[in-house]
């Protein structure tokens, strides 16, 4: 279940989403089996355009440690949340070119894997609990 909604003012945007996610197996035969995984992830930003070249992002991502089941016994996450915080700036040279600098942290606790990394095969999935922190610098044209 998802729900994410918007609301522009002037030259600024606000934007939220909230997700509640489950994920179920069956058919394992060796007890105790996990039932179910559920958690929620919730997000939200705020972009604008400072009249003239300038524009600018923030962003707040977290995603919950949630609530497990197994068939026999007590099942826990704790240590699953994450939290990520970003931001940029852009400059635009003319109507399809522009500079900008971006950053980010991704906090993980001790168990979760959460990842922002692009889908390249080797720094898709970061060690169990492990921090990433990016930054980049650019330029880039629209076509």
């Amino acid at each position: 279940m998802r729900f994410s909604a918007a609301y522009r003012f002037g030259n600024h945007r606000v934007a939220g989403d909230i997700a509640r996610l489950k994920y179920e197996e069956s058919g394992q035969v060796a007890a105790p089996r996990f039932v179910s995984y559920e958690h929620t992830n919730w997000a939200i930003s705020f972009e604008s355009s400072w009249g003239g070249p300038w524009r600018t992002a923030i962003e707040y991502v977290t995603g919950g440690e949630g609530t497990c089941k197994l068939t026999i016994g007590d099942c826990s996450t704790t240590g699953l949340k994450g939290a990520l915080i970003g931001g940029g700036v852009a400059y635009d040279l003319d109507k399809q070119t522009f500079l900008y600098v971006l950053a980010a942290q991704l906090k993980n606790d001790p168990s979760a894997i959460y990842t922002n990394w692009a889908g390249t095969a080797t720094p898709t999935k970061p060690g169990r609990g492990a921090d990433i922190t990016q930054f980049a610098l650019g330029m880039a044209y629209r076509f």
